[in-house]
């Protein structure tokens, strides 16, 4: 029954664009614009209704209403780009405005418009108006061009005071877990992902689980660190660019400048009192300075972890809370000089040196990078860009018109976010998920981290 309907839905498209094909040479006889209507690819986005829309001129003159249809096609379904012929409009002049409607032939059958872009025949001329808007069937949609205006130059007050109390009730605030950000209430249908982009997703998902299922038929058990290398074999999983490189002090000291978590560094005006260091221990990698002198010369940097410190873990694993040192050389290479991995002074808290064994030295760094990692995918990824950010989305949506210029601005910026902390949160933090699989302080200790940040 599925392929019979699938047929008939491609026969029906086929024979549609044919007809569209036949109808165009002669509508563009009688044409001097052109108008293309990109449908939004959203769930329920297209229309069966009959569209119209009326186009201004800078002096106020307007068109007639233009029906938006092609003879025996399916306009205006969901994802799609239509072109339509304009009737003559002789010396119209440029287009600053249009307006947009449809009628209640299908009261129920709302319609989204991604934005609506008018083409001079001759002159190759565009005007491009992007809406961005659901078109409801019981009121009409002013858009100018660019569509960028502030509320105080708005014509149309009280057609944007209605959107924003629209937007209010789709967009409410709530506190899904206690201590963090608010998030939306309900996720909104406009901030679900496209079809495109699921689509997407799960092309690449299953590309990787197939490279990784490959993987581990043909990796064996490790004996050295080189056989690292072999899990990297394919598109998803490439060889990293640093991986020839990934242990040295100089690639450790610029993973704080250039890697996932660049916003732990800082100039060290003093030594941390629980940090365990002396001229006699540092100055052999200070190039003979005291650490005052290096201090004072501003080459001495540190990062502390401290957040981090007493973090509930997973049983069978440890999480430390390191204090590292760094130092700016007179080359401008910027190295490590010491790593503490606990908080605080004991004999069992060693401080280690560049000039440790090799891999008790490795090691250390490698603890190191392991706490600085959780660090950055719970804290400062999660909970300070994912999760806050998604409470300024909201705030928008509910206090700032598409039209306005800082909403233009910044909704690029938040695509999606909403829709990924909620699969997020309920797919990745759930007891049993991806962070308490892969995490040693699991989901309670995430959640922790986040409140404490």
């Amino acid at each position: 029954m599925g392929n019979i309907v699938a047929f008939v839905k491609g026969a029906l498209h086929y024979l549609g664009n044919l007809a569209f094909h036949l109808y165009k040479p002669n509508a563009l006889k009688n044409c001097d614009h052109l108008i293309h209507v990109q449908t939004g690819d959203k769930k329920g986005a297209g229309t069966d209704a009959n569209v119209y829309i009326r186009l201004f001129n800078e002096t106020g003159v307007t068109s007639s209403e233009i029906l938006l249809d092609v003879p025996f096609r399916d306009d205006l379904e969901k994802g799609t780009l239509e072109v339509f012929p304009c009737p003559m409009l002789g010396d119209f002049g440029p287009i600053s405005r249009i307006e947009i409607w449809r009628d209640e032939a299908a009261p129920w059958d709302d319609w989204y418009v991604d934005y609506v872009m008018i083409a001079h025949v001759g002159s190759k001329t565009k005007y491009y108006f992007p809406v961005h808007r659901w078109i409801r069937s019981y009121r009409r949609y002013s858009i100018k061009e660019f569509d960028v205006v502030l509320p105080q130059h708005d014509d149309c007050h009280a057609a944007r005071a209605d959107e924003l109390k629209e937007k209010r009730m789709l967009y409410e605030f709530v506190r899904q877990v206690p201590g963090l950000p608010t998030q939306v209430k309900t996720l909104p249908v406009d901030e679900s992902f496209s079809n495109e982009y699921k689509w997407n997703i799960v092309q690449r998902k299953v590309q990787m689980l197939t490279e990784s299922a490959i993987t581990k038929r043909i990796i064996y058990k490790w004996t050295k660190l080189d056989d690292i290398k072999s899990m990297f074999k394919f598109k998803h999983f490439p060889v990293p660019s640093s991986v020839e490189e990934w242990q040295t002090d100089e690639h450790f000291a610029r993973q704080r400048l250039t890697g996932v978590n660049a916003i732990m560094i800082r100039l060290c005006e003093r030594i941390p009192d629980n940090l365990d260091v002396d001229d006699q221990m540092l100055r052999p990698f200070l190039e003979d300075k005291t650490i005052v002198q290096a201090i004072s010369a501003k080459k001495l940097f540190y990062t502390d972890h401290k957040l981090l410190e007493g973090l509930a873990t997973d049983e069978h694993t440890e999480l430390c809370s390191p204090l590292a040192l760094f130092y700016l050389r007179n080359d401008g290479t910027l190295v490590p000089v010491a790593l503490q991995l606990f908080q605080e002074k004991a004999p069992t808290n060693p401080v280690f040196l560049p000039s440790d064994p090799k891999y008790t030295w490795l090691l250390a760094k490698m603890w190191y990078n392991n706490a600085d990692a959780q660090y950055h995918q719970a804290l400062t990824h999660l909970g300070l860009t994912h999760l806050v950010m998604e409470g300024v989305a909201v705030c928008t949506h509910r206090n700032l018109s598409p039209s306005h210029p800082m909403f233009r601005l910044l909704a690029p910026h938040f695509l999606y976010i909403i829709a990924i902390n909620t699969r997020g949160l309920s797919v990745l933090m759930c007891d049993g998920g991806w962070i308490d699989k892969t995490l040693a302080m699991k989901s309670t200790g995430t959640f922790e981290l986040i409140r404490r940040g």
